[in-house]
């Protein structure tokens, strides 16, 4: 099987850091696109090796799958801001559950329980108060 995958990982800021685009063979990477030379090399460095480096000498040979690839990494430069915004950017408030449960101990004939969920980003405090003081 053959597949083409492509990614460009974010900078904290939402800059794009690089673009990587690969042609794989069986899961196995077979060619590498090289963004600043524009051109596919082999990335096979195993028994398909002579074949990667065949394949890629006739796709840099054919001008429609470098365009393809400067097309993706296009995608990835315009598409970055939006994802971030719908992604990194998102703020849910959490939701917040305090569930009662009897104990057997006369001093403390209740115990509450705080369960906290769905909130993003993943940083969040929960303290207990009591009247006002943090218990």
């Amino acid at each position: 099987m053959v597949h083409m995958a492509s990614s460009c990982p974010l900078a904290p800021n939402s800059s794009l850091l690089g673009f990587d685009l690969t042609v794989a063979f069986n899961k196995n990477q077979l060619l590498c696109y090289d963004p600043d030379d524009l051109r596919f090399a082999p990335c096979d460095w195993g028994l398909l090796r002579g074949i990667a480096a065949r394949i890629a000498d006739a796709i840099n040979n054919d001008t429609t799958w470098v365009q393809r690839a400067e097309a993706r990494r296009r995608a990835c430069s315009e598409l970055a801001a939006r994802f971030w915004e719908q992604t990194a950017l998102r703020r849910t408030q959490p939701q917040i559950r305090i569930v009662p449960a009897q104990t057997e101990s006369p001093s403390v004939p209740i115990r509450l329980t705080c369960h906290v969920w769905g909130f993003y980003p993943p940083e969040v405090t929960i303290i207990w108060l009591h009247n006002g003081d943090v218990v």
